[in-house]
């Protein structure tokens, strides 16, 4: 559902209501705003944006069910739309590290196979 508001989102705000105004669209637009941040920066910061979220609206994030579902969502979120995608990619150097006496001991630890190809991380 994350991906799908993402793709549609237009300029403006995007509206988003449940019942009570607060615990079920507070708990998606929380998802929402901490998805846009890890994408856009690859890193988020939990506590602080759900503070600034609760000092708008009290009720979102009410219980300790909804903040472990929005960590949930978060970890599901890396691994499919950061992690795998890191794994696949063939790792290539440039040749000037192959020719570099600093850099070269990179090409031959991983072409000895000490690192597993697609997921050895410099």
């Amino acid at each position: 559902m994350l991906e799908v508001v993402r793709l549609e989102r237009g300029l403006g705000p995007t509206v988003i209501h449940c019942l009570d105004g607060g615990t079920k669209s507070g708990l998606f637009a929380a998802s929402f705003i901490l998805v846009e941040r890890i994408t856009r920066d690859l890193f988020v910061d939990v506590f602080h944006t759900v503070k600034a979220i609760k000092l708008r609206r009290r009720a979102v994030i009410g219980s300790a069910t909804q903040l472990r579902f929005l960590y949930r969502v978060l970890i599901d979120w890396v691994d499919q739309t950061i992690e795998k995608p890191l794994r696949r990619q063939q790792i290539t150097y440039p040749i000037t590290l192959v020719r570099d006496p600093l850099l070269s001991t990179i090409n031959d630890v991983h072409s000895s196979g000490l690192l597993s190809s697609g997921t050895s991380r410099l």
